[in-house]
């Protein structure tokens, strides 16, 4: 992408420029972004900047002004990947001033609500649960809404008394202190778990907020049951959202990366597979399975809300082929192949500082042709 500079040779060392570029691209600090992915938009190599990286020597930068390639690009837009209790203020001064207000992606946890960890559902459950989406979920998310940013919500976890898989034990392939079975296993009841989800998106409504969901978060890895099971889940949480308000848009499925497949963390005593919670290879990736799910119930009358997709961290080597596959895997399935696509997150989680450093900004660069 080539913007409107006076034509001149610059030399300057690789590390301040890509700092000094990526600052201008990106407020310190906000680096998710959320995007419609459109094929034309990205097509530069990585491997073709990271050898000056770390060099010493100048690099010599041509740039003509006379030329324009109009607006930038959709993928540039600023966003925010963050969580229910991230207060505005600590992101507000940040993103205040620009022009355009950035997207807003968040985690919200059920697993996290009161009484959540209970082995049987307390009698206060529902009024508890609502009263924490008022007073400490939607009161947050909602300044960030009225400030203008747009909000679209991961929407994961599962209460102990509704897991299907109980177990206080971490799952065998995720690092992590928080990273237990129940918090992430599909329900052991459908109709309860569906009157749960109508119950979060009719609270978020009657609280004024305006938002879209992706069904869970990373399912590849972060989700404690197989893929069908995976994909059950999907069908009765967008049917549920559905049921609240037909306008509101629901996605799958926030996939690691485009092509992974469901490879860690099954149940052997749900699947048959080795105690080691491993899963079996597919050979595809499960964007493909739940295009292929949404589009065979489809054709059998059973009609699946499915307004866009999301994957993470796309490749500017490869994000062309992924969304022309992707595409295509639409069209062949008999959904809407122009149905928006987004990627989610890429480059660093934004609560860190690494984003402010070369290696971060090496990492937005890669994309710029």
């Amino acid at each position: 992408m080539k913007y409107n500079i006076k034509k001149q040779n610059l030399l300057i060392s690789p590390v301040v420029f890509l700092i000094t570029l990526a600052a201008l691209l990106f407020t310190r600090g906000i680096v998710q972004n959320t995007v419609f992915a459109e094929s034309e938009e990205i097509s530069s190599s990585i491997a073709s900047y990271y050898p000056a990286i770390g060099s010493s020597e100048p690099v010599v930068i041509n740039v003509d002004a006379a030329e324009s390639l109009g607006e930038m690009p959709e993928v540039f837009r600023a966003g925010i990947m963050g969580n229910w209790w991230q207060s505005f203020s600590s992101i507000k001064s940040e993103v205040e001033d620009l022009e355009q207000k950035p997207f807003w992606r968040l985690h919200l946890a059920i697993s996290g609500a009161p009484g959540a960890s209970s082995e049987i559902k307390p009698e206060s459950f529902d009024s508890d649960f609502k009263e924490w989406l008022n007073k400490s979920v939607d009161v947050n998310i909602k300044r960030y809404q009225d400030a203008g940013y747009q909000v679209v919500i991961s929407l994961t976890g599962m209460p102990k008394w509704l897991a299907l898989y109980p177990y206080d034990e971490l799952m065998p392939n995720v690092p992590a202190e928080w990273a237990i079975k129940w918090r992430y296993s599909p329900p052991k009841d459908y109709v309860e778990y569906t009157e749960l989800i109508k119950l979060l998106v009719s609270t978020q409504k009657e609280d004024g907020l305006g938002v879209d969901y992706i069904v869970w978060d990373e399912p590849e890895w972060m989700f404690y049951g197989t893929e069908e099971q995976y994909l059950e889940l999907y069908e009765h949480t967008a049917k549920a959202i559905k049921e609240v308000d037909e306008n509101i848009k629901v996605g799958a499925l926030g996939v690691s990366n485009w092509a992974r497949k469901k490879d860690a963390n099954c149940p052997a005593e749900a699947t048959g597979f080795s105690e080691d919670g491993k899963c079996p290879k597919y050979d595809y990736s499960m964007i493909q399975g739940v295009i292929n799910y949404v589009g065979q119930n489809k054709d059998a009358g059973n009609d699946i809300p499915l307004d866009f997709i999301d994957w993470h961290f796309p490749q500017s080597s490869t994000i062309e082929e992924q969304v022309k596959q992707t595409r295509e895997w639409l069209e062949e399935a008999g959904l809407d192949k122009d149905m928006p696509l987004t990627v989610g997150e890429w480059v660093y989680s934004p609560v860190d500082d690494i984003e402010a450093t070369e290696k971060g900004s090496s990492n937005v660069i890669h994309l710029l042709e």
